[in-house]
């Protein structure tokens, strides 16, 4: 039988450019959804099982170096096989009739803004790879989202290259690319198809013709622009993946599990269950992972089994259930989370708490009034996040949905500029763009996200299969169950965590006032003031949490309002504001109290609130 490529000596490059500047080249949101799924089942065992890092993802290259370098790398580095995907508009040169593939600043009147696809045909074509697989979604005109404007005959034969496979998306005129309410393109959701349920009837790895001829005879079926190949030296008979409809593939995915075939001591129903973890209905493998998830069965066998299914189902649905489960019954610090137990704690501040932080601080107690009064809250189990969602998983989301966030849809974020204290509302921040044009989340992947309205906070921890945390989960996290005035105890100290007093002494030597530098601080000038996650683990919490203290105020589930029998009032009490928890890198130890509450509109969205998010689990 054919052996598939060598994922170790084998590259892919994703590329997709789905939102453009120039109003006539409509955003096309799917490609983002094209990229990361195909991504996911390149990587996957049972697909093929290439190494993270031998497959780039590229969402939305703004020039030619960010589309041709990953390329370049990735041709000099595969020796058996390179697969190059680009998914977007395409122009054709209307003086030689050459394709063109788009950036994000891709300008329609001027082609010599978008890279021609001569550029990356001659960087594939000096590639050591022994097979070079091109893969090409694209349009011409760009005359309006969803049309492909050439014959596909003219796509292939643009895109022809010696010792190449072409997969041409080309289409007739006026036919969708990317259909009204299907998460994929057209061409991109048929070959995804093929790779995640295979091809009834033929052998265990799928080749090429067999691939292409299957998403052809799918696009004929559904009406839709039929897509062309090529392939030189025989390359169309490579076997690329595992045929998922073959029943041996089944077979010998459960077999690199021999826990399903030997004693190991499992339970007869939890030997059903796991093998029902693999089996060919995700609602049967979900079902599965919850199942197991309630029978409390820790034993390796069960573990190796969600952790299996956490790394290689195809089904999103099915890896968030298998990672619930795993969280229950073995170490949730391998998905980032603490579990906090079930039990009452101290929430709140008591008036010996307000004395304490009057001898400490100076501070009068009126101000601490919609913390009280001070009551035991009992909370069931569950997990929290060790720290804030960063810039590299909110990437991670973005990439897998094409969300955009509220600012990016209003084109401005709410930021500090030089000159006063206040926070204004600048045009060109968003979360990917924290100092305005020109800056980058990059630059800081592990630094908490911020610069999200309540709805991108909400959105994210959907889709995450997660939820933010309530006022009482965030507190009795921060806090432990004594009532602790801070996360590490009632006492504070300096240069455990972010706040203002760190970056005084940082920008104005030992002793400078905490408050002189935020006169002058500009976002846009002088970012970032956040640190990196985790930075400061002297400032843990009692179950180890992280950063509850500064770095970022933290939103919950919780609308700001009086608490049971409390006493005070405010005009911001209500539905109107939502609690944040934590105080930020401008605040003083007094905001990053465990018990401090602080407020801001849902559509909000500032360069110093983040979040991070809990799992319940069912008692």
């Amino acid at each position: 039988m054919p052996a598939l490529p060598d994922p170790h000596t084998s590259r892919a490059v994703l590329l997709g450019t789905g939102t453009f500047e120039r109003p006539e080249l409509p955003d096309i949101s799917a490609i983002r959804n094209n990229l990361s799924a195909l991504a996911e089942a390149l990587r996957s065992e049972r697909v093929w099982g290439l190494p993270r890092d031998h497959c780039v993802v590229v969402p939305d290259p703004s020039t030619n170096i960010e589309l041709l370098d990953p390329i370049v790398a990735a041709a000099q580095q595969a020796t058996d096989t390179l697969i190059l995907y680009y998914a977007g508009h395409g122009l054709v040169d209307s003086k030689h009739g050459d394709l063109h593939l788009t950036l994000t600043t891709t300008d329609t009147r001027r082609i010599y803004t978008a890279v021609p696809y001569s550029n990356v045909r001659d960087i594939v074509l000096d590639s050591r790879a022994a097979r070079r697989i091109v893969i090409l979604d694209c349009c011409y005109s760009g005359r309006a989202l969803g049309t492909m404007a050439d014959p596909a005959t003219t796509v292939v034969n643009e895109a022809s290259a010696e010792g190449t496979y072409i997969l041409a998306a080309a289409a007739e005129n006026k036919i969708a690319l990317a259909p009204p309410g299907e998460p994929f393109t057209a061409f991109t959701g048929a070959f995804l198809d093929t790779l995640r349920t295979g091809i009834p009837g033929e052998s265990e790895m799928l080749n090429l013709d067999a691939i292409y001829n299957q998403v052809l005879g799918r696009m004929r079926e559904s009406s839709r622009p039929l897509p062309q190949k090529r392939d030189r030296n025989t390359a169309g008979r490579l076997s690329l993946v595992h045929n998922q409809a073959h029943p041996a593939v089944l077979d010998l995915h459960r077999a690199a599990h021999s826990f399903l075939q030997v004693d190991t001591g499992v339970a007869e129903v939890t030997r059903a269950l796991l093998t029902e973890l693999f089996a060919e209905d995700p609602a049967a493998r979900r079902r599965a992972a919850e199942a197991l998830a309630r029978l409390d069965n820790r034993e390796e066998a069960v573990l190796t089994a969600l952790d299996s299914s956490i790394r290689d189902d195809l089904d999103h649905e099915v890896r968030r259930s298998a990672r619930n489960a795993f969280l229950q019954l073995g170490d949730p610090a391998e998905f980032g989370m603490i579990r906090i137990p079930a039990g009452d704690f101290v929430m709140g501040t008591s008036d010996r708490g307000r004395a304490m932080l009057r001898a400490q601080l100076g501070l009068e107690g009126a101000w601490t009034y919609s913390e009280s009064p001070e009551r035991r809250v009992s909370l069931p189990s569950y997990f929290i996040d060790r720290t804030p969602v960063t810039n590299a998983e909110f990437d991670a989301f973005v990439r897998a949905t094409g969300y955009r966030t509220v600012c990016e849809i209003e084109g401005s974020g709410h930021v500090k500029t030089r000159g006063g204290g206040q926070v204004t509302e600048v045009p060109g921040v968003d979360w990917a763009h924290p100092a305005g044009p020109g800056s980058t989340w990059r630059d800081l992947p592990d630094h908490p996200v911020t610069l999200l309205a309540w709805p991108d906070v909400a959105a994210y921890a959907a889709w995450a299969g997660k939820q933010l945390p309530t006022e009482a989960q965030w507190e009795k996290a921060a806090r432990g169950t004594g009532g602790r005035l801070w996360p590490w105890g009632d006492t504070w100290r300096e240069g455990v965590c972010n706040v203002s007093a760190f970056h005084a002494a940082r920008l104005g030597g030992p002793g400078a006032p905490r408050t002189d530098w935020w006169q002058t601080f500009d976002q846009l000038r002088d970012a970032p003031l956040t640190t990196p996650v985790g930075s400061f683990p002297d400032g843990a919490s009692p179950y180890g949490l992280l950063d509850c203290a500064g770095n970022v105020c933290e939103r919950t589930s919780d609308w700001y309002d009086r608490y049971p029998d409390g006493w005070d009032s405010s005009e911001h009490y209500g539905r109107k504001y939502h609690v944040l928890r934590g105080g930020a890198f401008h605040h003083g130890p007094e905001l990053a109290r465990t018990a401090a509450r602080d407020f801001a509109h849902p559509l909000f969205r500032t360069f110093h609130d983040g979040f991070r998010c809990v799992v319940n689990v069912p008692e």
